[in-house]
């Protein structure tokens, strides 16, 4: 089936309506740490990094707390590199290039529609490729910059699937790879690359084993390489993998809801909006994708029996849909702001189920096809609309986290950042408040906590900070946190105390060893024999300080 010239240019258009305007964008959330504050990534000479370290080297806020979650997409890091050679800290180039992959994923995702729906016309696959191209909810993968390793896997894994149903299937082995080298995460979508039909067509048994056997082999070099590289990774721990599979039915619903009827999007802390659900909410999502599966099974049975062609393509789609939000169901469980960048992996699986539904929808009553043609136009516009509203938003951090607070005003996330925000900008009296509101609603979480009491610091109320100093060592008492607060305490003190002061700094080294503020603290302090002398009594049995070499 020959495409119509004009679908891939409208594609082109459509995008550009929608979400052409993000060079106006500034850097946002993460953006500010790894390209504005960030040194790394703009000398060349740390390139080959990229590939020997955990992604999150490239921040100037990593700071290896144990909520960090350890990942290696040295491709995607790697491509930072590269704007930074001829961007800088311009955001204009980092744009053009997430703009591009965003295009390229919206043509593979056309190309692959046309070739596996088995429809008679082009239709069906334009119109998913459409609403894949301007889902609100997935500006957050392409017009955030630093969401870019979604679009950037996604892209070799269409190229990988692509391969699969065409002539040239050895090329599905590095794409797939590449795709890895990107994001892990394109490790789910295995099985649906291994079920892909060819124009509806059932693939067969030996078809899918020779699928996986071709793209086996370069997972298996891609664990192997992120194992030497990681030495063995933080996920989070069994708790946080139980939490996150008992959070899945309720990502797998809320994901559906959001794609076919998405509200404004804004800034979301899923942890936070879970952890407020009732049980029911977990419990009737559970039952309900367990029903559904069943349903899904036991009709695909019935048609594949029947002789039909399209239960393959029915299963390769919900196989791509759920397949990438497994490990977000982990993400949804600690704080990690965002949703939308989480979808953009699966989001070819639900437009592939779209265009099987218009492709049904036209066979089964044809002469309607006007009529759902202008709905579906109508459907488009509609998600334009708030696609170029919500790139908008994302132009500034002020703007993103005002609308967080706006649409869950009883959720921390949105006061937190934009408390931290304003303090790392220079405005600790505008910090101050939204700090506090942060802290009454989430008091559990570390990173606003520790905000405030800078804050309080920088305003110049010093016991107010050691107040919040010795809260914070209670309430995180030997956990590595514990640290932040030890540090907090002695900028608080008014009236120097050596044995007060050597008291935090040694506790400091106990539970975050070589932490560079506290060692700092120590070469600084030791150059007091009186200091020294009360650092060598706290010292004793706890911390060799003959490893900390005096300035």
């Amino acid at each position: 089936m020959q495409k119509p010239h004009w679908a891939n240019a409208a594609l082109v258009l459509i995008v550009l309506v929608s979400s052409g305007h993000r060079f106006s964008n500034d850097f946002i959330f993460d953006d500010v740490p790894m390209i504005v504050r960030g040194e790394v990534i703009h000398d060349l000479a740390h390139l080959p990094r990229a590939w020997g370290e955990r992604t999150m080297f490239v921040s100037a806020a990593d700071d290896g707390t144990v909520d960090s979650i350890d990942t290696y997409r040295p491709l995607s890091v790697t491509t930072f590199f590269v704007d930074a050679a001829w961007s800088g800290r311009d955001p204009a180039g980092y744009h053009l290039t997430n703009l591009l992959l965003h295009l390229g994923c919206v043509l593979l995702v056309h190309a692959l529609l046309s070739r596996v729906v088995g429809s008679a016309t082009d239709l069906p696959a334009f119109f998913a490729s459409a609403v894949f191209a301007v889902q609100p909810w997935l500006v957050e993968a392409h017009v955030w910059i630093n969401g870019r390793s979604d679009p950037l896997a996604l892209l070799f894994v269409l190229a990988s699937a692509l391969a699969l149903v065409g002539p040239r299937r050895w090329l599905a082995l590095p794409c797939f790879f590449t795709a890895l080298l990107s994001k892990e995460t394109a490790l789910l979508l295995l099985p649906a690359l291994a079920l892909l039909p060819r124009q509806g067509a059932e693939p067969s048994h030996r078809e899918v084993g020779a699928r996986l056997a071709l793209l086996l082999p370069g997972a298996a070099v891609y664990f192997l390489l992120r194992q030497h590289v990681l030495q063995g990774a933080r996920v989070g721990g069994a708790d946080v993998i139980r939490e996150g599979l008992a959070t899945l039915p309720v990502l797998i619903v809320d994901s559906v809801r959001a794609t076919l009827l998405p509200e404004a999007p804004y800034l979301r802390s899923l942890r936070d909006e879970y952890l407020a659900l009732p049980a029911w909410a977990f419990v009737g999502s559970t039952v309900l994708c367990v029903a559904v599966a069943f349903v899904t099974f036991a009709l695909a049975w019935r048609i594949r029996r029947g002789g039909a062609t399209s239960t393959p393509a029915v299963l390769a789609a919900i196989a791509w849909f759920v397949g990438p939000l497994i490990p977000v169901s982990i993400i949804a469980t600690v704080l990690w702001p965002g949703f939308g960048r989480y979808l953009y992996l699966s989001m070819p699986g639900a437009v592939w189920l779209l265009a099987l539904g218009v492709e049904h929808v036209h066979a089964r009553w044809p002469t309607r096809r006007r009529t759902v043609g202008i709905l579906l136009v109508g459907y488009v516009a509609m998600l334009s609309l708030r696609t170029a509203i919500f790139t908008t938003e994302l132009g500034d951090e002020r703007t993103l986290y005002s609308r967080a607070i706006e649409a869950r005003p009883a959720v921390a996330m949105g006061y937190g950042w934009l408390g931290m925000s304003e303090l790392r900008d220079g405005d600790a009296g505008a910090a101050l408040p939204l700090l506090l509101r942060a802290s009454a609603l989430d008091p559990g979480t570390h990173r606003y906590f520790i905000k405030l009491g800078q804050a309080y610091l920088e305003t110049d109320d010093a016991a107010r900070a050691g107040a919040v100093a010795a809260l914070g060592i209670e309430r995180f008492r030997d956990r590595p946190e514990e640290a932040s607060y030890r540090v907090l305490a002695v900028r608080s003190l008014t009236q120097v105390a050596p044995d007060t002061v050597a008291e935090h700094l040694i506790r400091c080294l106990e539970v975050w060893p070589g932490r560079p503020d506290c060692v700092d603290g120590v070469q600084r302090f030791s150059r007091d024999p009186m200091h020294d002398a009360a650092l060598r009594r706290a010292a004793h049995g706890r911390v060799d300080l003959g490893a900390i070499a005096p300035r």
